[in-house]
């Protein structure tokens, strides 16, 4: 059928899978993130507990737009946005590289967004 893309499995699954991911992405980099000295564990503050909600929000999109709409870019973005915080680690700058990686995770969810919805129209149109 022209205009649409295909889909790889159905929406519970994505869902299911995307909850998966998320909650496997927050916690590695959240114990990373623990093993060198961030204090991410102390949930007696609610400022706390939004780097963990970000990263789950982000390995959602990320996986549910995988196996829902084989939709790669908001995937790699991801990948890429963690390898930058990783390598930013051996040589950090004048800020926190956590930190920044959070704050940027804002930003990147976004763009994971809105580049997954340009893939999918663009492979919806050549298809």
């Amino acid at each position: 059928m022209s205009g649409t893309s295909p889909r790889i499995a159905s929406h519970e699954t994505a869902v299911v899978g995307g909850i998966v991911a998320g909650v496997v992405f927050s916690l590695i980099v959240t114990l990373y993130a623990d093993s060198l000295g961030y204090p991410v564990f102390q949930f007696n503050n609610p400022i706390k507990v939004y780097p963990f909600i970000i990263l789950l929000t982000s390995g959602f999109i990320a996986m549910y737009s995988a196996l829902r709409y084989s939709v790669l870019s908001p995937s790699i973005l991801l990948v890429v946005g963690t390898l930058l915080w990783k390598n930013s680690e051996s040589n950090p700058g004048p800020g926190d590289p956590f930190i920044g990686f959070i704050y940027l995770l804002q930003f990147l969810t976004i763009a994971m967004l809105v580049t997954g919805v340009i893939e999918f129209r663009v492979r919806a149109y050549f298809n």
